[in-house]
């Protein structure tokens, strides 16, 4: 990186006017010009070639072997998008969001977004691991975590606490996936490990400004409840849940990561040999391990359980009581507007489809269910008499 943009983008940082300016720049060529114009009066030799840098709709360009830009803590309105490897160890890649809008049902959704902009792919900043544990602010943890079965109602739950304003909602954000897996598949201390997810955490809750933060997980996650529950000890969690055979109607028309076979997921749901298992099968013994996990975390009092069919109702009468947030009219209804529609689609309306699915699952569906996910899911039932 040439010394000209390592001053540029200090100053970039320096300035929320200068930062908005250039981020709202979607084109090219204007960002140049304008990037230019700000840095020659400032007198600093920025050329063209310094920040003109292809397009990365994947992201694969953080994992290129580039080193760190610096240790200091980006400003409000950026935020980690991944991690790398490089000779020193792992690097934290930054992308700014001002701008972007964060309530999208999933985080990949706004990251897409900020990856095809300029400003990002010139100006994006990249940091020590150990840097970012070292000089993280003191921030408190989440206000709440939303565990899930998949497919159950948690980007709905997502979208109408985002829809209310009162905190700052992210959806399965993937740096915070790649952390959890780092944290299990490194044998370092517990104390560490919980450093790592606590300073990650610390990093998204640069997109709340003064609002808490809650994060809905990835549906794996409940799988490893007990390092979330030591990071976040006072955080406040739910677990969604629904008929498995619904679920798995839905997996079967398509395939979330988690109903897909892989090492990792298999090895926390006990699954030994999970290649000599059909994909359903599979998928169903990763629900009944979901169950037993989430039911083993409300026996522990680190979660409560709600059940697909008490939503949106539950979200007003159990979730915000719990997660201690008093919503006025004004949010209510934005809240009730957001419950209307589909909320991986917004713009449909929501309907009801656990009739559908119960009859699209069949004989052979419904007997695969019972017989693997039926006990785990009947004994985790128990538990969600609390939204009843």
């Amino acid at each position: 990186m040439s010394h000209a943009l390592k001053e540029f983008r200090a100053l970039v940082m320096a300035s929320p006017a200068l930062q908005a300016g250039l981020m709202a720049e979607r084109d090219l060529d204007v960002f140049c010009a304008r990037a230019l114009d700000f840095a020659a009066r400032a007198g600093i030799d920025l050329r063209r070639r310094d920040i003109e840098t292809p397009s990365d709709p994947a992201g694969v360009m953080r994992f290129s072997p580039k080193p760190a830009d610096g240790e200091a803590w980006p400003p409000a309105g950026w935020l980690p998008v991944g991690m790398a490897m490089d000779a020193a160890g792992p690097i934290v890649a930054w992308h700014c969001f001002d701008g972007i809008a964060l309530g999208t049902p999933f985080f990949e959704d706004a990251a897409t977004v900020s990856r095809s902009l300029p400003f990002n792919r010139a100006l994006g900043y990249r940091m020590p691991l150990s840097a970012m544990m070292k000089n993280a602010p003191p921030r408190p943890h989440p206000l709440g975590l939303i565990f899930h079965l998949s497919r159950c109602g948690s980007t709905l739950v997502h979208r109408m606490l985002g829809a209310g304003a009162m905190v700052a909602s992210l959806s399965e954000v993937p740096i915070f996936d790649e952390a959890i897996q780092f944290c299990l598949n490194w044998p370092g201390p517990q104390e560490s490990k919980v450093k790592l997810l606590q300073t990650i955490a610390a990093g998204l809750g640069n997109a709340s400004g003064e609002l808490p933060l809650v994060l809905k997980l990835d549906a794996w996650h409940i799988l490893s409840w007990p390092l979330l529950r030591a990071a976040f000890p006072g955080t406040s969690a739910i677990f969604l849940c629904r008929e498995p055979a619904e679920i798995l109607v839905s997996q079967q028309r398509m395939r979330g990561i988690q109903a897909v076979p892989q090492p990792l997921i298999a090895a926390l749901c006990g699954m030994g040999d999970y290649g000599a298992f059909g994909i359903d099968e599979y998928c169903a013994h990763f629900l009944a391990a979901s169950c037993r996990a989430a039911a083993e975390a409300a026996r522990a009092g680190a979660l409560r359980v709600i059940g697909y069919k008490g939503l949106p109702r539950a979200v007003f009468t159990r979730l915000l009581p719990y997660f201690g947030l008093d919503a006025d009219d004004a949010a209510l209804e934005r809240m009730r507007e957001a419950a209307r529609v589909d909320s991986k689609a917004p713009d449909k309306i929501y309907a009801p489809d656990s009739e559908e699915k119960m009859r699209a699952a069949g004989e052979t569906l419904l007997a695969l269910s019972e017989r693997i996910v039926g006990p785990a899911y009947r004994e985790l039932e128990a538990f969600a008499a609390w939204t009843r």
